[in-house]
């Protein structure tokens, strides 16, 4: 991924599967996972990624999922 990243330059790296909430800036270049807003699974947050122009965020879904979005928060090493 890293190499791709240094052949074509990108601002945001957009990832998912892992359901895990992600918004971390490595070099200059965004690492966003966007959290999951379907079914509970596992202590994940049910939760939804936001990017606009004032820049990126999570908003849990539900009063549970708050706690679970700033345990679960840049858990993925990159």
């Amino acid at each position: 991924m890293l190499a791709s990243l240094r052949a074509e330059p990108a601002d945001v790296v957009i990832f998912g599967h892992s359901h895990l909430p992600h918004n971390e800036v490595v070099d200059g270049v965004r690492w966003f996972n966007p959290a999951s807003a379907g079914p509970r699974r596992f202590d994940y947050p049910v939760a939804v990624g936001i990017i606009d122009r004032d820049g990126a965020r999570h908003v849990a879904l539900d009063t549970r999922s708050a706690a679970a979005l700033e345990r679960r928060m840049n858990q993925l090493s990159l």
